[in-house]
C-alpha cells in the first residue's frame, strides 16, 4: 500500500513538472514570437484586441507552432484573424482562419520575409487569386513575381510570370 501511494506521487510529481515544463515552454515560446516579430504582434494586437461576440483574442501554442489572434469564445481553435507561426518550417500564415484552418484571404511569408504570397488560402494551401513574390531588388520592389491563380499550393491556370530582366510570360 504505501509503495503504491509513492509510486502514485512520484507520477503526480512528474505530471506536474511536465506540465510546469510546458507552460514555461508557451510563455518562452511566446516572448520570442513578441521579441523577433514586434510589427506584425503590435499590429495584430491593435487590430484584433477588441473581439467582440464568440471571438475572444489568444496567443495559443500547439505542436504544429504558436497562434495569436481570433478564437472562439472559450477555446483554443484559430477562428477569425489572425497569425500562424509554423515550428518546423519556415513560414507564416496571417489571415483569416476557420475552425483551426487557414481559409479566405491571407498572406504567407517565410520567416526570413523573401517569399511572400499575398491571396485566396483554402485549407492552409494558397489556392485561387494571388500573387507571388520570388525576389526583390535593392531597392525593396518586386522583382520576380507571379501573379495569377493557385490550386492547392501550385501554379495553376491563368497568370503572369515576371522575371528580373524584365521579360514576362503569359
Amino acid at each position: 500500500q504505501k509503495e503504491k501511494l509513492m509510486k502514485w506521487q512520484e507520477q503526480k510529481k512528474k505530471e506536474e513538472q511536465e506540465a510546469l515544463n510546458r507552460e514555461n515552454e508557451k510563455v518562452r515560446t511566446e516572448a520570442e514570437i513578441r521579441e523577433k516579430y514586434p510589427k506584425e504582434m503590435e499590429i495584430l494586437e491593435s487590430s484584433f484586441n477588441k473581439a467582440k461576440g464568440y471571438l475572444e483574442w489568444k496567443i495559443i501554442t500547439i505542436p504544429q507552432g504558436v497562434y495569436a489572434g481570433q478564437v472562439k469564445k472559450g477555446t483554443e481553435i484559430c477562428q477569425g484573424n489572425g497569425i500562424f507561426f509554423w515550428k518546423n518550417e519556415n513560414f507564416i500564415t496571417i489571415g483569416q482562419f476557420e475552425n483551426g484552418v487557414a481559409n479566405g484571404s491571407g498572406v504567407i511569408i517565410t520567416k526570413d520575409h523573401k517569399l511572400v504570397y499575398t491571396g485566396d488560402i483554402k485549407n492552409g494551401q494558397k489556392d485561387g487569386n494571388g500573387k507571388l513574390v520570388f525576389e526583390y531588388d535593392k531597392d525593396g520592389n518586386e522583382a520576380e513575381y507571379y501573379d495569377g491563380t493557385f490550386k492547392e499550393d501550385i501554379l495553376e491556370g491563368y497568370g503572369l510570370m515576371h522575371f528580373k530582366n524584365g521579360s514576362e510570360w503569359l
